[in-house]
């Protein structure tokens, strides 16, 4: 279901700075991975839903580079990426504090020049997951309930 309430968006752009000598074209872009260590930080930190350009990310969720764009659940994106998350009213202070999210910052972002910035928002729309869940080995758990006998017609119950 889509949700809507206050939280956070994280905007991530490719780097502008020009390819320095030995270093590969895609170093300078976000990748799947940038996206997947900023989704992660963003549960780790107590989001509750989270969507990346429009996509909301489920558990199921593939991120996945190909070429320039991000494969996010069976779409193709393009930057900028837009990571929208709703929780705590907090939120925005628990990722911007979180020795995770500095060290990215520091590591990844600044380091090529990554475009990054954090705004908080007391109106974050993420949509309803749209793709499907296809688990191979899930199975339900036993009910810790205890079973309520069956009565059939004409039995009696002690």
């Amino acid at each position: 279901m889509a949700l809507e309430g206050p939280g956070v968006v994280v905007s991530l752009r490719d780097s502008t700075r020009p390819v320095p000598p030995g270093a590969a074209p895609g170093d300078l872009l976000v990748s799947a991975s940038d996206l997947r260590q900023v989704t992660d930080l963003l549960w780790l930190s107590g989001a509750e839903a989270v969507s990346i350009n429009g996509e909301r990310i489920a558990v199921t969720t593939p991120l996945t580079d190909i070429g320039s764009s991000v494969l996010v659940n069976s779409s193709y994106l393009q930057p900028p990426y837009q990571i929208s998350a709703i929780g705590p009213a907090d939120l925005y202070t628990r990722l911007a504090t979180s020795a995770a999210f500095v060290a990215y910052l520091q590591d990844r972002a600044q380091a090529v020049g990554l475009d990054v910035a954090l705004l908080q928002s007391a109106q974050v729309q993420v949509p309803a997951y749209s793709g499907t869940v296809n688990l191979l080995y899930a199975r339900p758990l036993p009910s810790t309930t205890p079973a309520v006998p069956s009565t059939s017609p004409g039995s009696t119950t002690p």
